[in-house]
């Protein structure tokens, strides 16, 4: 179970990733968007987007959607956000990564996950067995 569980999630965080770099390529590669303003942007669609899909396939949650649940999902991956967003801020400020953004995105995406998974895993979709 916790390996398909993990799986689900790895899966569910590619999709992420893909809406997250869809959009960074097309706001900095179209619309000349900086790189660290355009990620303001490209995160929080990955992230409603992972929320859907991880409590729908992954962790199985209530039907029902809860504002609760969301703010825990929120809080959790806001405080992944922070490590995302810091490791990439540095990735594409002290190196040539600026020239290849979805590279510091892969890198910074990598470690966030890691946090993450523990934190949907035990925090916002951890249901307690029925007595």
């Amino acid at each position: 179970m916790a390996l398909k569980r993990l799986t689900g999630f790895l899966l569910v965080g590619i999709v992420g990733f893909l809406i997250d770099g869809g959009i960074l390529l097309c706001l900095t590669e179209i619309f000349h968007i900086e790189v660290i303003l355009a990620r303001l942007a490209s995160f929080p669609a990955a992230m409603v987007t992972t929320w859907l899909l991880n409590r729908t396939f992954v962790f199985t949650s209530n039907p029902s959607v809860s504002f609760a649940e969301f703010f825990k999902y929120f809080t959790v991956q806001g405080t992944g956000a922070i490590i995302n967003f810091t490791v990439y801020s540095v990735l594409v400020t002290i190196t040539r990564l600026s020239d290849y953004p979805v590279i510091a995105l892969a890198i910074a995406a990598l470690l966030a996950m890691i946090f993450n998974y523990a934190g949907a895993n035990k925090i916002v979709f951890n249901r307690k067995a029925p007595n």
